[in-house]
This record gives structure tokens, sequence and C-alpha cells, in this order.
């Protein structure tokens, strides 16, 4: 009896290529969280034009009924209106007759609030926030509301370098995984080969 010897071929991964998968799936799930992050603080920018774009339409509506703009609050802590109401009264805690804003709102995370301040007596005045991303041709940093619109700070930050960063992330990523498929490729070739 004549035994011969067959050769069984069994396709297992190697612990080198494991650990490159395992590094590909955190690379990966690392920029999606930094993509995530970077689209909840675009909504938060979002939301925070939008208030004061809300809060420039109710001064607007005073201005209309009054004249003026309100003048600065004097019970506010450095100018903060968040939680106030705008109304014939000014602003302040309570509501008058002619309610223009209920209650002025407060910035997307917590304890942000919004600044208002009266300029050149009552003719002009400032709603002060603050963005976090580069939007809508305004740079990241604070920024005011007025009659105008939206007055930039010239002393503002970009976030072009974070962006460049995540793109390189990318690409390395990519690359790995590349290298890796055509790796295993290439050993799979070699099994079915004679």
């Amino acid at each position: 009896m004549v035994l011969r010897h067959s050769k069984i071929s069994t396709s297992a991964f190697t612990l080198v290529e494991l650990l490159v998968v395992i590094a590909i799936i955190g690379i990966l799930s690392t920029l999606s969280v930094v993509a995530l992050n970077s689209a909840r603080s675009k909504a938060r920018d979002a939301r925070r034009l939008s208030d004061v774009k809300q809060i420039g339409m109710a001064l607007e509506m005073y201005l209309d009924t009054k004249g003026v703009y309100p003048e600065t609050p004097v019970l506010s802590d450095n100018g903060v209106i968040t939680g106030l109401c705008l109304s014939d009264l000014g602003i302040s805690s309570t509501c008058g007759a002619d309610v223009y804003l209920q209650k002025i709102p407060a910035g997307p995370k917590k304890n942000e609030n919004y600044t208002y301040f009266s300029l050149h007596n009552q003719s002009d005045y400032r709603v002060n926030f603050e963005l976090e991303n580069n939007n809508s041709g305004y740079t990241a940093g604070p920024l005011s509301y007025s009659p105008n619109g939206l007055v930039r700070d010239l002393i503002g930050g970009g976030n072009l370098m974070k962006q460049a960063v995540i793109l390189l992330m990318t690409a390395v990523a990519i690359i790995i995984m590349v290298i890796f498929l055509a790796a295993r490729f290439m050993s799979l070739a070699k099994l079915i080969a004679p």
C-alpha cells in the first residue's frame, strides 16, 4: 500500500494581515468620527447664524415702532441677552404689550450666550457671537450682527490645517488598503498557480 501525500491548501489570514485590517478599520473609524464632529460644529454655526438673524429682525421691528434700537440692558452681565424678552419695554426680563421676541435664544453649546450693545445713541447695535468654522465667507472666530448684516472680525482663524490632515490620513488609509489587497491577491495567485 502506497500512501501519497496530497497537498491540502488551507487559506488563512496571517497575523500581519489581520493587524493591517485592524489598523485600516481604526483609521477609517477615526475619520468618520472627525467628519461627524465637523458636521455637528457646522450645524451649531448654522443655528448661531439663524439665531442672530432672528434677533436682528426683532430689533428692526423695534426700530420701526420706536424709532431707535433698544438700550443695552442694564441688569445683564456684560451685555448678555440670552433668555430675555425683546418687547416695547426694550430688552428686559419681562415682556410688554408689543412682543418682538418672546425669549432671546441661547447659543447651541452649554453656557453659550449672545451679547447685545446699543451704539451711537441707539442708532446702531451689535449682537456678538462666535463661529466655530469658516462659514458663508466668514472666518471662524468672533463676529457681530449689525443693522448692515454680519460684520467680520479681522482676527479670525481657519481650519485649513485640520482639513489637510484629514485628507492626508484618508489618502494613507487608501494606499495601505490597496497594498494589502494587492499582497493578498498575489498570495492567492501563488496558491492557485501550479
